[in-house]
C-alpha cells in the first residue's frame, strides 16, 4: 500500500526503505516503483537489486534501470548477459537496448546467438533500438558498425527456427534501414510467417529502389495475408512503377477494407506513373467504404494529376464526413493557388468541426502566407478544440518558412491559448503553448534588433506574464510542461499555481483491491472482442477503464484514428482524439510495465509528456516494440482479435460490458 502511495506522488524516498525488504515481492515491487519514478540518483540501488538472488527482483530492476537510464549502470547491466538464467539475459540485453550509447549494440549483438530464444528475440530489439530508427542519444556508429550489426542480424534471422524470435530479428533489420540489409529482406519477405514478411516489406519500403525490390513488393502485394498485403502497398507508394501499379490496382477487389484503404492512398505516390493508377482511383472513389473513397481524391491531389482540384472540390461535397476531411486535408496544397485558397476556405467553413480541422492543419501549405495567417487566425476563434490546435500548428509551420513572423501570431496563439478554458481544452491549450514558443523563437531570431533586445521583445514578455497568471493555474501535466518550455525561451518567470489533480483511485489504497485480473467485452459497430486486464501491471489505469465503463462512458463514443498494421484508437467523449480525463478527473500516472505491444494488446494514449492518459484506449493490429517501455499497457484482447482488423474510422464502442470486475 506504501509503496503505492508513493509511486503515485513520484517520491522516491520513501521507495527506497523497502529495496531491501526481506518479502521479494515487496523489493520487486519496490524496484518497479523507482523505475517509474525514474530519479537518476536510483541507479546504484536498482544495480544492486539486479544481482538479487530472486529472478522476479532482478528482471524488475533492470526493467526499471532501462526506464531510468541505463548509462552509468552499462557495465553491472552487461554482465548480467552472461547469468546462467535466460529470463536475466533477456532482461539485462533489454535495458541495454535503452542505452543512450549506440556502441552498446555491438554488446547486444552477442546475444544473438543465444541458446534461449526470448534472449535472442531481446537481443535483436536492443540492436534495433540503439542502431535503427528509434536510436537515442548521440551516434556514434559509423557504416562499418551498422554494417557489422546488418550482418549479425540477417545470419541470425536465416538460422531462426523460433518465429517469435525470427520476426523481431527481421523487425530490428528493418529499423536499420541500411542498403546492406537488402538481401536478407528480400528472403525474409518470401518467409512462411507473415509476420516475418510483413517487417521485412515495411524494411524493402524504406531502402532505395531496384527492379528486384519492385518485384518483391508486386509479389507480396497479394500475399494471401492481409496485413502483409495492406504493407506491401505502403511501401509500393514510395516504389511507383508500371508493375507495382499494376498490383496495388489488383487490391481494390479485396474484402478487407482496411487493404483496398492502404491501396487507394499508397496511389498518392505515383505521381511519376500516373497512368498506372488512373482510373483505379475512380473506382476507389466509388468504394462502399468510406474509408477507402476518402483516400481517392486526397491521393489523385498528392499524384499531381491536372484534375485534381475538381475532384476535392467533388469530395468536399460529398455526404460523408471522412470523405470531406482527406479533401479538405489536401486542398491547401493543389497548385493553382487561387482554387487551393478556395477549397481550403471552403473546408474551415464545413458544418464537422473534424473537416474544418483538417483544413486548417493544412493552411501552411498554401503559397501566399499572408492569406494562410489571415485563414488560421479565423481558425483559432472556432469552438472547437482540434481546430484551434490544428490551426496553430499552421502557424508554427509559416514561421519555419523564410523572412520575418509578424507580431500578430504571437498575439493571436496567446488570446487563443488564455481563451481554450476547460478540461475539454487541455490538449488545445498544450498545443497552441507549444506553438507559440515555436513561432517566438523564430519572430525573435528575424526582428530587427532595438537596443539591444529584439523588436517588441518586452511586449511579448508582457502579454505572456498577464496570459501566465491564468494558465499557472492549470493542473493538466502537459499544459504545465508546454508552459515551463515556453518561459525558458522567452525568459518569464513562471511557477505553476496548480489546482492539483484530483487523487487518483488506488486498488488497495482507496479502492478495493483486485483479486483477479478482470475480463470485459467490447461492442463495437463491427462485431465484440474481450479482452483481459492486467490488475498487477497496471492497476490504477484499470481501475479507471471498469469506472468509465460503468459510468457508460465509452457508449457510442468514435474510433477517431485507425492506422493501417498499427493501432485503432477510441473511447474519446469528444470523439476527436483531444479528450483526456480519467475516471475522477484529471490525468493518469503512467504505469510503464514490461508486457510487450504485441497483437491485441490495449494501451493509453498520452501526449509527449509523462503522466497524460486519460479515457481513450488504443489496440494493437500488430506488434509495436517501439512503444515498449514508453506507454502502459494494461489489457491484452483474447477473443474476436480479428474485429480490430474490420474497424474503420467513424465506426464506434457500442458498450463496455464488465463480464468480471476481478473482486
Amino acid at each position: 500500500m506504501q509503496i503505492a502511495i508513493a509511486e503515485d506522488a513520484r517520491s522516491a524516498g520513501p521507495l527506497r526503505l523497502y529495496a531491501d525488504d526481506p518479502d521479494p515481492r515487496v523489493r520487486a515491487r519496490a524496484a518497479r516503483a523507482l523505475g517509474r519514478v525514474g530519479e537518476a540518483a536510483d541507479i546504484a540501488l536498482l544495480a544492486t537489486l539486479a544481482k538479487d538472488p530472486e529472478r522476479e527482483v532482478a528482471v524488475e530492476a533492470l526493467f526499471a534501470i532501462g526506464l531510468v537510464g541505463v548509462r552509468d549502470a552499462a557495465p553491472a547491466v552487461a554482465a548480467l548477459g552472461a547469468s546462467s538464467d535466460a529470463a536475466i539475459r533477456a532482461a539485462a540485453v533489454e535495458a541495454l537496448g535503452r542505452s543512450s550509447d549506440d556502441a552498446d549494440a555491438a554488446v547486444c549483438a552477442q546475444l544473438l546467438g543465444d541458446a534461449d530464444a526470448r534472449v535472442r528475440g531481446a537481443a535483436a530489439l536492443a540492436v534495433g533500438r540503439l542502431a535503427g530508427e528509434r536510436f537515442a542519444g548521440k551516434r556514434t556508429l559509423g557504416e562499418e558498425g551498422v554494417a557489422a550489426l546488418v550482418d549479425a542480424l540477417a545470419k541470425a534471422a536465416a538460422a531462426e527456427r523460433d518465429a517469435d524470435a525470427r520476426w523481431r530479428e527481421v523487425y530490428a533489420l528493418a529499423s536499420l534501414r541500411s542498403e546492406k540489409a537488402r538481401r536478407a529482406l528480400l528472403i525474409a519477405a518470401t518467409d512462411g510467417q507473415p509476420l516475418v514478411r510483413l517487417f521485412a516489406v515495411r524494411g524493402l519500403g524504406r531502402l532505395p529502389d531496384g527492379d528486384e525490390l519492385r518485384g518483391r513488393l508486386a509479389e507480396r502485394a497479394g500475399d494471401p495475408d492481409d496485413r502483409v498485403a495492406a504493407e506491401a502497398a505502403v511501401a509500393i507508394a514510395r516504389h511507383p512503377s508500371k508493375a507495382t501499379g499494376d498490383a496495388i490496382v489488383k487490391q481494390l477487389d479485396r474484402p478487407a477494407a482496411f487493404v483496398r484503404r492502404a491501396a487507394a492512398r499508397a496511389m498518392g505516390g505515383f505521381a511519376s506513373e500516373q497512368a498506372a493508377v488512373d482510373h483505379a482511383l475512380a473506382k476507389a472513389k466509388a468504394d462502399a467504404s468510406a474509408s477507402v473513397a476518402a483516400e481517392a481524391a486526397a491521393s489523385r491531389a498528392r499524384a499531381g494529376f491536372p484534375d485534381a482540384a475538381e475532384w476535392i472540390a467533388e469530395a468536399l461535397d460529398d455526404d460523408r464526413a471522412l470523405v470531406r476531411e482527406k479533401a479538405a486535408a489536401e486542398a491547401a496544397s493543389l497548385p493553382d493557388a487561387e482554387k487551393a485558397e478556395a477549397l481550403a476556405l471552403r473546408g474551415l467553413q464545413d458544418r464537422a468541426y473534424t473537416v474544418a480541422a483538417a483544413a486548417a492543419g493544412s493552411l501552411a501549405k498554401l503559397k501566399d502566407a499572408s492569406k494562410a495567417r489571415e485563414l488560421a487566425y479565423r481558425a483559432l476563434k472556432h469552438p472547437r478544440g482540434l481546430v484551434r490546435e490544428n490551426a496553430a500548428g499552421a502557424l508554427e509551420e509559416l514561421s519555419k518558412r523564410e523572412g520575418p513572423v509578424p507580431f500578430d501570431d504571437v498575439e493571436k496563439l496567446l488570446f487563443a491559448a488564455v481563451n481554450s478554458r476547460g478540461d475539454d481544452l487541455a490538449e488545445s491549450r498544450a498545443s497552441i503553448v507549444a506553438a507559440l514558443e515555436t513561432v517566438e523563437t523564430a519572430r525573435r531570431a528575424r526582428a530587427p534588433s532595438v537596443a539591444g533586445k529584439p523588436e517588441r521583445a518586452d511586449e511579448v514578455t508582457a502579454l505572456a506574464a498577464t496570459a501566465f497568471i491564468e494558465l499557472a493555474a492549470d493542473s493538466d501535466p502537459t499544459v504545465q510542461a508546454k508552459l515551463r518550455s515556453l518561459a525558458r525561451a522567452i525568459a518569464v518567470g513562471f511557477e505553476a499555481a496548480g489546482g492539483g489533480a484530483p487523487p487518483a483511485q488506488i486498488p488497495g489504497v482507496n479502492a478495493p483491491r483486485f483479486a483477479r485480473d478482470p475480463r470485459v467485452r467490447v461492442k463495437t459497430s463491427r462485431g465484440a472482442f474481450e479482452a483481459t486486464l492486467f490488475s498487477d501491471d497496471a492497476p490504477v489505469h484499470v481501475e479507471n477503464f471498469l469506472r468509465l465503463a460503468a459510468a457508460k462512458h465509452y457508449d457510442r463514443t468514435p474510433f477517431h484514428r485507425v492506422e493501417i498494421n498499427f493501432v485503432v484508437q477510441g473511447g474519446d467523449h469528444l470523439g476527436d482524439g483531444t479528450g483526456a480525463r480519467a475516471a475522477w478527473g484529471g490525468c493518469l500516472r503512467d504505469e510503464i510495465n514490461r508486457r510487450p505491444f504485441v497483437r491485441g494488446t490495449l494501451g493509453m494514449p498520452k501526449s509527449d509528456v509523462a503522466d497524460s492518459g486519460g479515457c481513450q484506449i488504443f489496440a494493437m493490429h500488430v506488434p509495436a516494440p517501439h512503444l515498449d517501455g514508453r506507454y502502459t499497457a494494461f489489457g491484452q484482447v483474447d477473443r474476436g482479435v480479428e474485429v480490430l482488423d474490420a474497424l474503420e474510422v467513424g465506426d464506434r464502442i457500442e458498450s463496455v460490458e464488465v463480464i468480471d470486475d476481478g473482486r
